[in-house]
């Protein structure tokens, strides 16, 4: 894995050039280097922000690194969080579903 600055934010990437996550602080990307050092993660889940029609299947998905940057289309913006357990991810999606629902639109 290996760590590059892009733009105000700090990059993780796989040995594999596949884009692992996004962080705000360098020391975010570190401590997700620190974590996964020696981890193969093969797939994780993804949950995004919701929108007023949304509903738990429109905001959660199984996919890869790789898969999330080529095939996907997400934008930086929309991902809310990824989870390499689905049970996990399942949880805060409908947390931040019924969060969005109460608040009108505002994701915390």
């Amino acid at each position: 894995m290996n760590i590059q600055k892009k733009g105000r934010y700090w990059a993780v990437y796989a040995d594999d050039g596949a884009l692992i996550c996004v962080a705000v602080y360098k020391k975010g990307a570190q401590e997700v280097v620190r974590r996964l050092g020696g981890l193969k993660i093969d797939k994780f889940w993804v949950v995004i922000k919701p929108s007023q029609q949304s509903s738990l299947g429109d905001i959660l998905f199984e996919t890869s690194a790789t898969r999330l940057a080529v095939n996907s289309g997400l934008k930086e913006k929309e991902v809310h969080a990824f989870y390499s357990g689905h049970d996990e991810a399942v949880q805060e999606a409908k947390r931040i579903l019924d969060a969005f629902k109460k608040s009108e639109g505002t994701i915390r």
